[in-house]
């Protein structure tokens, strides 16, 4: 473990040191700190462990049950882990295969240490708890990207606690998780209210500005079942009634092996399409890397993907828009801000994604609104 953390940046390890309360002035020598690390870290594994995201726990449960040194490869993260779990954690970049996965490995004294706990710590009731309640925090992240710390407490309170007697202890094992010291912070544009930010963002100002303009929008309220799948690692899980579809088109490889087209798993690209929606790219910008490679064959079937593909982006919860998605905007009547309008007047951009223009009226023989090539009366306009 000290040699391993010798290896990193000695700010890095300065602030390490004040994560674990350890006493580690910068004007030591950075094999000094690592060395104090290291001690605190092995010392303290059934503190620490308690503080780190359900996945990654997942992760030591099955390296503690393996022998010292063994490598397990897992998919890639589209956030860093925790700095303090990226070092415990050895990440072997030569194991990697096509930047798509990690092989993970722990030195031979942090196996010991943690393998030594790690039952004791998480196999009780209430640890179980705790990582649900955790996971249901990671999922109100991501789906509204952001929100302030009092409107998550207020929806923390939702969640279906066992009893009342074990409310205050999670909640407070809770505010010391690396969900809250991770996401918490003050933004330029807000800098009188902190607020947690999802790891899956970007570029945060940027979405919090979006955010204050929908003013007239609610932050949607969900159903636990959903916000339990949007905190799923590595890949959350938001299901519409599209997404059976897009899941077989993604897993579509064509009638023969010619025809067949490396693909990765299909969560993972409806993870990408969601994460583009959600960062303001070009709507169409995943139905074109889509198309890009489908068998040339098979161009029949543009259509009907556009089609496929806007529906089920137009039903995804969105950032912006508090949580709803923009089909969901439309049917409430809400009127938004409009960024930039298509010369065919069908839809605005609002973030980079298609929204329904609800300021003109849409004929029944006009182009749907959600970019599926159809008439309004032979798609949407049918409800």
């Amino acid at each position: 473990m000290k040699e391993a953390l010798a290896k990193i940046d000695k700010r890095a390890l300065v602030i390490m040191a004040d994560h674990f309360d350890v006493e580690a002035p910068q004007s030591l020598p950075k094999e000094a700190i690592a060395e104090k690390l290291s001690s605190a870290i092995l010392a303290t594994a059934p503190e620490w462990l308690k503080r780190l995201p359900p996945y990654d726990i997942e992760i030591l449960r099955e390296l503690s049950k393996l022998p010292t040194g063994t490598r397990i490869e897992k998919p890639l993260l589209y956030f860093p882990m925790p700095s303090v779990m990226y070092n415990i954690i050895q990440i072997d970049d030569e194991k990697s295969i096509e930047d798509k996965t990690n092989a993970y490995y722990l030195t031979d004294d942090v196996h010991a240490a943690i393998s030594a706990c790690i039952s004791e710590v998480f196999d009780n009731d209430l640890m179980r708890e705790y990582l649900c309640l955790q996971q249901y925090g990671y999922g109100l992240l991501t789906l509204y990207g952001i929100i302030s710390v009092e409107h998550f407490c207020d929806e923390i309170e939702y969640f279906p606690f066992s009893s009342e007697d074990v409310i205050d202890e999670l909640i407070l094992m809770l505010g010391k998780s690396e969900l809250f010291y991770m996401c918490s912070t003050q933004l330029e544009e807000n800098k009188d209210e902190v607020v947690l930010v999802s790891p899956w963002v970007e570029n945060a100002n940027k979405v919090w500005h979006e955010i204050q303009k929908r003013e007239n929008i609610p932050y949607k309220v969900f159903e636990y079942e959903k916000i339990m799948a949007a905190g799923q690692l590595p890949y959350p899980s938001f299901s519409n009634e599209f997404t059976k579809g897009m899941i077989d088109l993604l897993n579509y490889t064509g009638d023969t092996m010619e025809d067949s087209r490396p693909i990765e798993p299909a969560e993972q690209m409806l993870t990408d399409i969601w994460f583009c929606i959600q960062e303001g790219e070009s709507p169409m910008a995943g139905v074109e890397a889509m198309l890009a490679d489908f068998p040339s064959k098979h161009r029949k079937m543009t259509n009907e993907v556009v089609g496929l593909y806007s529906n089920y982006q137009n039903s995804l919860p969105r950032w912006d828009l508090k949580g709803h998605s923009p089909t969901e905007v439309f049917e409430m009547g809400i009127k938004l801000p409009e960024k930039k309008e298509e010369k065919s007047g069908t839809f605005i951009e609002s973030n980079g994604t298609p929204i329904v223009n609800i300021g003109s009226k849409i004929g029944r023989n006009d182009p749907c609104p959600c970019g599926s090539g159809k008439k309004y009366k032979n798609c949407c306009g049918k409800n």
